[in-house]
Parts: structure tokens; sequence; C-alpha cells
């Protein structure tokens, strides 16, 4: 039998090229100071969210000896990455199906191909641990204004992405130890978003926060029990960013710690707009033995031609979602209809 600790760190770092040209910072050296501070405070792994600009100031400044091949900036990367001191294997990248949201309405994340990415981690000879990081559609900010019962058409889509997810987690990591980071874009008090009936309960999932500050508890009855209140950053509340986990095949986990942790400048500014949520999970290891299910492939940078195409796929995509904008942004429509019968106003 084996014991130890997983150091983890889920953070969004705000890597969009547009936060350098609207917001008088330059997202390369917030990335390296994410690195420096990181890696001084000691991780095991780091999951980050819109990692599009600032890749390789931010994995130099780790110098972590496993790390994932950035997929590229902007409108080719998903911003999705992961930096890890143990070895990883066997990463891929899936987008979301469907996606939501342009400048009128959203928050433009129909610009760029969100998804998830997965990882296997190996805690010993024999032992591995899956690791899924993800961004969720984002939605507007009024969605927070909405009681928690009400569904938003963001919401729907997160739903449907939890779904996606859900289904490719049963189907690749079946019986597997799982470690699930990022960027939710939503929290278990909004209901219909279906993070805990369609994600969490199917997975048989634990929330890092749940289990430290909310008693174990996952589905939200709309009673006033819920720590902290419905808001999303206030005290020990509940935070959209997230680590969740689960035990399986030779790996037990168990919470030991989790929070959330701004990294700031040295002038008090923070490095990012999101706080990173952290975790330490504490694991056992029993009955090692190698998993033959996949063969264990390292990470390798993503070809030239590749990432080539995907510049190109993703430049089409956004000018298609631009033109379906384009009469809302000069101002001679106050709506965008969709193919499905849907209207947005802007």
């Amino acid at each position: 039998m084996k014991t130890g600790e997983l150091r983890l760190v889920s953070y969004n770092i705000a890597g969009l090229p547009v936060k350098s040209l609207f917001e008088g910072r330059s997202v390369q050296r917030d990335a390296a100071e994410i690195g420096r501070q990181v890696r001084a405070a000691g991780y095991d792994l780091l999951a980050v969210q819109e990692d599009f600009s600032n890749y390789r100031p931010l994995r130099r400044a780790l110098g972590a000896p496993h790390y994932s091949f950035s997929k590229g900036n902007v409108p080719a990367g998903d911003g999705l990455d992961v930096f890890s001191q143990r070895p990883i294997y066997n990463v891929a990248r899936v987008p979301w199906a469907r996606s939501y949201g342009g400048f009128t309405y959203g928050a433009a994340d129909e610009y760029t191909p969100k998804g998830f990415m997965r990882a296997t981690m190996a805690l010993a000879p024999g032992a591995y641990v899956d690791i899924y990081n993800l961004h969720a559609v984002a939605g507007a900010y009024t969605e927070w204004e909405a009681p928690w019962h009400e569904p938003t058409t963001a919401g729907e889509v997160r739903r449907a992405g939890f779904e996606q997810l859900r289904d490719y987690i049963q189907e690749h990591s079946a019986g597997r130890a799982l470690i699930l980071l990022g960027d939710f874009n939503s929290v278990l008090w909004k209901v219909p978003d279906g993070l805990y009936d369609t994600l969490i309960e199917p997975l048989g999932l634990k929330d890092t926060w749940a289990e430290l500050f909310n008693g174990g508890k996952m589905a939200y009855d709309g009673q006033g029990d819920w720590q902290g209140g419905a808001t999303r950053d206030a005290g020990s509340a509940e935070h959209i960013d997230k680590i969740l986990y689960r035990s399986g095949g030779a790996v037990e986990f168990t919470v030991a710690e989790a929070a959330a942790v701004p990294w700031i400048t040295h002038r008090g500014r923070s490095l990012s707009d999101h706080d990173s949520w952290t975790a330490t999970l504490r694991y056992t290891i029993t009955n090692a033995r190698e998993d033959g299910s996949e063969r264990l492939r390292k990470p390798e940078p993503i070809p030239a031609g590749e990432k080539l195409r995907g510049y190109a796929t993703g430049i089409r995509h956004d000018a298609g979602v631009l033109k379906k904008e384009m009469p809302v942004l000069l101002g001679r429509e106050n709506e965008i209809a969709f193919g499905d019968g849907r209207t947005v106003r802007g």
C-alpha cells in the first residue's frame, strides 16, 4: 500500500490577446509571474484555462517537467493546458458540440473552440488517474441575477456540454480514478445548468468545495442552508472554478484542503479576472497493476500543418459568426435569429 498527496491548482489565467489591448496589461508578463508564484508555492498539477497567447512564458516560469503542448492562440486554440510534476500521457482535446455567445449576446464564446481535454497521470507504477480540464460556456453576467431555478439559454448549452463530457468519461474512463478541474461557469445552485444531475451524480464525483464547506451536500433544493448563500465569490461560497474527483481502480482519494487563492502582483493587482481554486487530495494505492486498457503515449507537439489548418478553420468559422452578428453591431437590427427558431436580443 502506498500513500501520498496531490496539490492541485485550477486557474483561468485570462490569456485572451484583447486583455493586453483593452486592459493595459501584458498577459505574457502576467503569465510568467503566475508561473513563478505557483512554482514557489509548490504544486503537482496546474490546469489552466484561457491559455491562449501566454503559453510559452507560463511554461518557462513553471519549469514543469511534464506538460501538454499548446493548441495555439485564438481562433484555433481551446485555451486548455496542464502542467505536471508527474508523468502525463494520452492527451486528447474535444470541442463542445454546442456553443453560445457572440459580441452582442453571451460572452463571445462562439469565437473560440472551447471544450475539454483529457490526460492520464501516473501516480506510481500501475496506478493512474485520468485528468480532465474544461472551460464551459460563459453566457452573460446578467445570468447571475436570475433565480436559481430559472433556465437560461447559455445554461441550456452548458447542460449539453456536461452531458457530452459525461458520455465521454463513461466511455474513456470507466472505473478509473478521476480528477476534473476547470472553469465551469456554473455552480451547483444553478440547478437548470445540470452540473449535479447531469455530470456529478451519474459519474460518482465529489466536489472539493462541497466536501469541506457544505457538509458534502451537492444537490441544491432552494433551502437557506447552502453555505455562503447563492453568490459565487463571498467568503466560503461556491466558485465557478472547481476541482471534482472520484476514486477508482487502485486509487482512493480524500480531500484534505481546498480554497480560492488569488495570485497578485507586488503592487496588489490581480494577475487574472479569476481566483484560482486549489485543493490537496490524499491518495491511497492498493493492488496497483499495469492498466492495459490503452497504450500510454507521451504528449507531442501539435504539427505545424495541423495548427495552420486549425487557424484557417477558426477564421472561417469566426467570419460566419461575425456575419450573423453584423446587423446588430451596425444597429440595423436588435436581435439575432438562429436556425432553430430562437432569437437573442442584442
